[in-house]
């Protein structure tokens, strides 16, 4: 999957959780569409980083489901 496209989905699914989405959410590299993969992100917000990762529960042709955790500790 594309990262911009890993962004998104990661914002998508913190807004359906939080009711807002992020500030900014970047990942670093494309994630490979497997169940098992998994990929650490950046979520901005308010100025504070955190990092969010993505693992894929499922994978559907092109696409993949997956599951984020954020960090209960900022980066900086």
């Amino acid at each position: 999957m594309d990262k911009s496209e890993v962004a998104s989905q990661i914002s998508t699914q913190l807004a359906e959780k939080i009711g807002e989405p992020p500030d900014d959410v970047t990942c670093p590299e494309n994630l490979d569409a497997e169940v098992g993969a998994s990929i650490t992100c950046i979520l901005t917000e308010q100025g504070t980083e955190y990092d969010v990762t993505a693992t894929v529960t499922s994978v559907d042709g092109e696409s993949a489901n997956f599951d984020i955790k954020v960090a209960d500790v900022p980066n900086n």
